[in-house]
């Protein structure tokens, strides 16, 4: 009984050793395209799953499934967490270059792929420097993504008229024009003699060919291919209709003369003519009434008023003396 515990702990360490060997020679077994296109998916994964509502950035990167990876090595891990904290840092930034790609190239650009894009967006504008353009084509040739709407993207990015029209806006009212200017697309220009064989075979796995564009990266883009060149045909040419000479319009203004109506009457005839009738109206108003007709009050006229008044005066008063008895002492 004492002995079987060290057994089985001797035959769990065995399965161990023999796991990390197989996952070792797995590992060995990936070539870089794998490699790139297996991390460039746990970065996705890792940005997709992360919400900010419910933890925070340091517990989710403790936390996550998707780091949980026995496949993943101590360097794959710090890759992996340097791109999500620089997505989570620069998010605004991103976010109005993922979309404004989007709008420009509806055709090419998935919006399954669009946490694809943050990520590139984000090695290509801020850590190219460090990654270098020989790790960033391994990204780009890994397989992971369309390479017609890379291709695009790649375009739009190093094409500076193009971003100054979509995005260059929307990025100065949260950075500071100097900084996007010199330290975003004057950066990444610095580069664009380096990436241009990098285009150029992403081009080419993207549409067979590759074209030759301008000295601007992104530029007017012109093919190798000798194009179909359109001649008409010999058709026999009309001839030309004969239009006829337009009629002449004269312009010789001619006005109708004076009425003579107008010369038979004038102001003062006028003003005589209204009096007249203003007359001869009040006439006419006047001969409907009689004068029997006219109001006369006649209220006071009916009797004596001061008179009577006085009377009636005088009566009231005896009235009022005769009853007194006093009689004065003679």
């Amino acid at each position: 009984p004492t002995q079987q515990p060290s057994i089985r702990s001797a035959s769990f360490c065995s399965a161990g050793v023999a796991a990390k060997e197989a996952i070792m020679a797995k590992e060995a077994s990936m070539d870089a395209g794998e490699k790139c296109s297996f991390l460039l998916k746990k970065c996705c994964k890792v940005i997709d799953t992360f919400d900010h509502k419910k933890t925070t950035v340091d517990a989710f990167m403790q936390d996550s499934p998707a780091l949980k990876d026995k496949k993943l090595t101590d360097v794959d891990l710090k890759f992996i967490h340097q791109v999500f904290y620089g997505c989570m840092r620069y998010q605004k930034f991103l976010k109005l270059f993922v979309t404004s790609f989007m709008y420009k190239c509806p055709a090419t650009a998935l919006r399954a792929e669009q946490t694809l894009y943050m990520v590139l967006s984000y090695l290509l504008f801020f850590r190219l420097e460090e990654l270098g353009v020989a790790e960033f084509r391994e990204f780009l040739a890994c397989g992971h993504g369309t390479y017609t709407a890379l291709l695009a993207l790649m375009q739009y990015a190093l094409s500076v008229e193009e971003l100054e029209k979509w995005v260059k806006v929307e990025w100065c009212k949260h950075y500071d024009v100097d900084y996007i200017e010199k330290d975003i697309i004057g950066k990444l220009q610095s580069f664009a003699d380096e990436l241009r064989p990098v285009v150029e075979e992403v081009e080419y796995k993207a549409t067979g060919t590759i074209k030759t564009s301008g000295d601007t990266p992104g530029g007017p883009i012109k093919s190798e291919k000798k194009l179909t060149e359109f001649k008409p045909f010999n058709i026999t040419a009309p001839r030309p209709r004969l239009i006829p000479e337009p009629e002449v319009i004269s312009r010789e203004i001619k006005a109708q003369p004076v009425p003579q109506s107008v010369h038979k009457n004038n102001l003062a005839k006028v003003e005589q003519d209204k009096k007249a009738k203003l007359e001869a109206e009040k006439a006419r108003v006047t001969s409907k009434y009689t004068p029997e007709d006219h109001f006369s009050f006649e209220t006071a006229a009916r009797r004596k008023h001061e008179e009577e008044l006085e009377a009636l005066k005088q009566k009231v008063e005896a009235e009022r003396m005769a009853e007194c008895t006093f009689q004065p002492k003679k």
